[in-house]
């Protein structure tokens, strides 16, 4: 009776925390319920566990871990890609679009790095873009293709990198730039074409990044060419760049290829006509200067030396050219005589006067001898003094 009414006391007064009543005795609370003042107990709500018997009350689920069905007896970690931030917690949340989550329990996503993106929720890790394409923010949902002119030759790139001169690429989302051909150049970075070289001027190589004037003495008439041309005999380049070769006017000649001016006729020869590769021979019995574009006739009034190889060509010379010449040789001769004989007799003359100059002084001397003899005379034998008349000295 005793016992009874002591099981009957303490059943009338409750139950402890952590039990509940179970007809006239007291029961603790299985896992996942907890009572806190000995009423029934209660079942631990989402976010809340009880692990053992005889809780008093639900603990919160720490961050990074949840529960969200019965029995609440443990709280599940958050799988990759998902995240809970708050104790307490029911569900795992996604990691938005860029963002990813590599580990379980975590508790924040972390935005994806440049040169990687994260197109979906719930990502446990970011791609890496693709060749041809960049990411240059963090937390990019997709990457973006290389524009016109730059490339990405690897993945996961944060940049696109311009092409270099002398290459090109005209499309998107490019692993490389492509190599200008030969005639063709890129002369800045970042080209989304090659450019054809001018007239005039040329690209020998690949990867030009400019062209090159072609040099005197050759042309280049046609764009995106490769190489000059030397000008043919008969014309002539002065310039560098040149696109024509013009031709050599009358009186000049190019006798060879690649010449960067024209050469004057000599003397003696002419050149009658335009691009003439080597200048005519005056035919005999005429004759021309420098430079001349025709011969002129020998005449009287034109015999110089120009004349003189032709002047004694007689199989050839012109009839009264001939005459002519034939004339002036013979006075030419006829004076020459002359002048001899005249220069004879004047040295002749010169010599005498020389001799007759000697000779006179001792002929005079021997005239006076006479003289002086009767001077003498007349002085030993002197005249009659009666004599009035003077004895003659005879001269």
């Amino acid at each position: 009776m005793l016992t009874l009414c002591v099981l009957f006391v303490t059943c009338a007064m409750g139950c402890q925390p952590g039990h509940e009543p179970a007809g006239l005795q007291c029961t603790p609370c299985h896992p996942g319920k907890a009572s806190a003042d000995g009423d029934p107990c209660e079942e631990c709500i989402p976010g809340f566990f009880a692990p053992s018997v005889g809780m008093t009350s639900c603990s919160a689920c720490q961050p990074g871990r949840v529960s969200h069905e019965a029995p609440f007896t443990s709280c599940v970690s958050c799988p990759p890609g998902r995240v809970s931030i708050d104790y307490g917690s029911s569900v795992c949340r996604d990691c938005e679009a860029g963002q990813y989550s590599p580990l379980p329990s975590s508790l924040s996503c972390t935005d994806c790095p440049p040169g990687t993106s994260a197109s979906t929720p719930g990502s446990q890790e970011c791609q890496q873009c693709d060749p041809g394409y960049f990411a240059s923010r963090p937390g990019s949902v997709s990457c973006s293709a290389c524009g016109s002119g730059t490339f990405s030759g690897r993945g996961g790139q944060s940049v696109c990198l311009s092409c270099i001169p002398g290459r090109y690429t005209g499309n998107t989302s490019a692993h490389s730039c492509e190599v200008c051909e030969p005639g063709f150049v890129a002369p800045d970075y970042g080209q989304t074409w090659c450019e054809k070289c001018q007239a005039g001027r040329i690209a020998p190589f690949p990867s030009s990044h400019s062209c090159q004037d072609c040099p005197l003495g050759t042309f280049s008439h046609v764009t995106g060419a490769t190489e000059c041309t030397l000008c043919d005999v008969g014309r002539y380049s002065p310039d560098t760049g040149a696109s024509t070769c013009p031709s050599c006017e009358r009186g000049e000649f190019a006798p060879n290829k690649g010449l960067p001016s024209c050469l004057l006729c000599q003397e003696g020869k002419f050149a009658s006509s335009l691009r003439q590769s080597s200048c005519d021979v005056c035919e005999a019995g005429k004759f021309s200067g420098e430079g001349a574009v025709l011969c002129t006739a020998c005449t009287v009034e034109t015999q110089s030396f120009l004349c003189a190889e032709t002047r004694f060509n007689a199989s050839l010379i012109n009839p009264v050219v001939k005459q002519v010449d034939t004339f002036v040789y013979v006075a030419t001769l006829g004076w020459l005589a002359v002048s001899s004989v005249a220069l004879s007799v004047i040295v002749w003359s010169i010599q005498r006067s020389s001799s007759v100059m000697k000779k006179a002084p001792s002929e005079q001397s021997d005239s006076l001898l006479p003289h002086t003899e009767e001077l003498v005379d007349v002085e030993l034998n002197p005249p009659d003094r009666e004599s009035d008349e003077l004895p003659t000295i005879v001269e």
